[in-house]
Order: structure tokens, then sequence, then C-alpha cells
């Protein structure tokens, strides 16, 4: 057995697990949830991981289609204490921060010391709804919401957000998000499958860590629940 076969059956292992919670979740934080699938194979251009139906006022039944973001455990290590006149700001509890992401395509010469270079070439390729842009950014996903899930041992709460709502706000704050010291942008390599004789196929991505009071002071509609262990 290739060494990559190995870790990408690890690999579905972990997101079958995975999978399990976020239907659990998503059941009980959507309101009015009849069902929740799972998506058999998750359709990453279209952002969907589940299709949840929701009973609606007339007794109709919507399919909703739901993505899903996790942070891995520690991430709470570079998070910032609330700000002042928040009722958790007395605590020792951390504010969480939201991974949006510009680009999952990176432009070689776009880097995260060059805001301004960087917010150009974002610009255009908004314009354009260039294929490079991130999931925070692409105007083709079907997604209606995104369920943001932390480890308990880093926050104890999971947070679904509408999609369209979360794009609009990142488009008009991009500017001052890339600009903000409490947001940090950093570029990670993301490998996306192997080529034929084994090799992986990667390329770099940029992701922006938003503070999660950003994100609750500009998209309306939020829900909260307490995360399931």
């Amino acid at each position: 057995m290739k060494t990559h076969d190995f870790d990408e059956m690890v690999a579905h292992a972990k997101r079958a697990e995975r999978q399990k919670t976020e239907a659990a979740i998503i059941q009980r934080i959507l309101p009015d949830c009849v069902y929740v699938k799972s998506s058999a194979q998750y359709q990453d251009a279209n952002g969907i991981y589940h299709v949840a139906g929701r009973k609606l006022k007339s007794g109709l039944i919507q399919d909703f289609y739901i993505d899903a973001k996790w942070r891995e455990k520690g991430c709470s290590a570079y998070w910032s204490r609330y700000p002042r006149g928040s009722p958790l700001r007395a605590t020792s509890e951390k504010m969480p921060e939201f991974a949006l992401e510009p680009w999952a395509k990176k432009p070689t010469l776009v880097n995260e010391n060059n805001v301004v270079h960087n917010l150009r070439e974002l610009r255009q390729a908004i314009r354009q709804r260039s294929s490079n842009l991130g999931w925070t950014l692409d105007t083709r996903k079907q997604t209606h919401y995104v369920l943001f899930i932390f480890s308990p041992a880093d926050h104890n709460k999971v947070y679904l957000v509408r999609f369209r709502a979360l794009r609009r706000a990142f488009v008009e704050h991009l500017e001052d998000w890339l600009n903000d010291p409490k947001c940090s942008l950093k570029t990670q390599k993301s490998v996306r499958g192997h080529g034929p004789g084994g090799e992986p196929v990667a390329w770099e991505s940029m992701a922006l860590f938003v503070p999660a009071q950003y994100i609750f002071d500009n998209v309306k509609y939020i829900r909260a629940a307490e995360h399931i262990c």
C-alpha cells in the first residue's frame, strides 16, 4: 500500500467521524430542522457538507446546504481577550477567531506583508469571479450556512452563520480587516490530491483570522450552541 493511500484512509475515517458530530449539531442548532443528510462525497466546488431539511411555516420542507469549518485543537493559544465592555472581559476565556479564506490558490507575488498589493489583487479577482478566490469570497458556492466548530478544549460553543451575509461582510470590511493588527493573515500549503506518480499536488492558500466580535457585529444571522463533545 502506498503511503498516500494510507494517509487518505486515515483522513477519510476522521472526516466520517466529524460528519456525525456536525450532523448532530446541525439538528440541534437549525430551527425546525427535520433531517440532516451528509453528502456522500464532499462537494468542494459547491461548498456542501450537509443538506438539512427545515420545515417552513407553510408546512413545506426546504433544503439548506451547509458547509463546516473546523479549527484544530490548540488554536486558542493565539487568541486575545474579549474587548472592554464585553461581559466576558473579566473571565479567563479568550475571544475565538473565525478563519476566513481570501485565497484558495494564492497568486505567487501576493504575501502577508504587502497588504496594498494583496487588496488590489483580491478586488480584481472578486470582479472577475476568479476560481483562485477562497471559499469566503467565492460566489460559486451554493452554501446557505457555514458551521464553525472549535475543539472543546479551546472554545465550548459552535456557530452557524449565514454564508451570504458573511461573504458580504468580508467584502465590505476587507480593507479594514487586512490592515487591522487584531487580524492575522497566514499563508499555508494545501495538498489537493496526488499526481500520477503519487507525488502531492499542492499550492499555497491564505487565511485571515478575524476576531469573532467583528463577525458578531457585522453578520445578523448567527446561531450559537454548546459543543457536542
